[in-house]
């Protein structure tokens, strides 16, 4: 999909995933929607290329900062973004923590506990929504709070349902009850807590899951 005057944005995601910018909005909104969107998935794709990944994402950080600060844009990314961060006022760090929440990905690949993949969410996932509500000029530290355990909670089941689809390799998030990290078949015991790991889809769906 195009914005109107913004940089092109990859459709990404399956059909029933939540539309980025419904038509019922106005004009103006749906051009921001996209141009965050198209930084999300700009974001999700730093690191990418070959070779250490470091540099990518300081870099990019940095430019994204001295945009916020107003200076002109190189990315065409953050050129599309400019107009949105003033229109809308949106702040430099939940912008910034997606980068952060990036960066982790590439070194994180196991999470062990139940609080881990929540500290998590607050880089990759809370942000979306507190820029959201900016560009809708109803950002309140009460509806933060609110919005950020909206979106926790959808990173959770997303990451639960990627247990029952099977995990991609290497990727590793808690047990429901938070008793360790699972990885999907033919699972091997842990001498020190005795967690099974798995390397292939779930089981089943339990009680405690739900």
């Amino acid at each position: 999909m195009r914005g109107r005057g913004t940089q092109p944005v990859r459709r990404t995601g399956s059909p029933s995933d939540f539309p980025v910018a419904p038509r019922l909005l106005p004009a103006a909104t749906r051009r921001h929607l996209r141009r965050l969107h198209g930084y999300a998935n700009q974001v999700g794709r730093l690191g990418d290329d070959p070779g250490p990944g470091g540099g990518a994402f300081d870099r990019f950080e940095r430019e994204l900062r001295a945009v916020h600060a107003g200076a002109p844009a190189s990315h065409p990314i953050l050129a599309a973004l400019a107009p949105t961060i003033a229109a809308c006022r949106l702040p430099v760090e939940p912008l910034a923590r997606l980068v952060e929440g990036r960066r982790t990905d590439r070194v994180v690949l196991r999470y062990r506990s139940f609080d881990q993949v929540v500290a998590h969410c607050r880089l990759s996932a809370n942000p979306i929504g507190e820029l959201v509500l900016h560009v809708f000029g109803c950002a309140t530290a009460e509806r933060v709070e609110l919005s950020d355990r909206v979106c926790t909670a959808l990173q959770v089941i997303g990451h639960l349902r990627g247990r029952r689809r099977g995990l991609r390799p290497g990727r590793g998030v808690p047990a429901a009850g938070g008793h360790g990290p699972v990885r999907g078949a033919g699972g091997r015991t842990r001498p020190r807590d005795g967690v099974r790991e798995r390397t292939g889809p779930a089981p089943g769906w339990t009680p405690a899951r739900r």
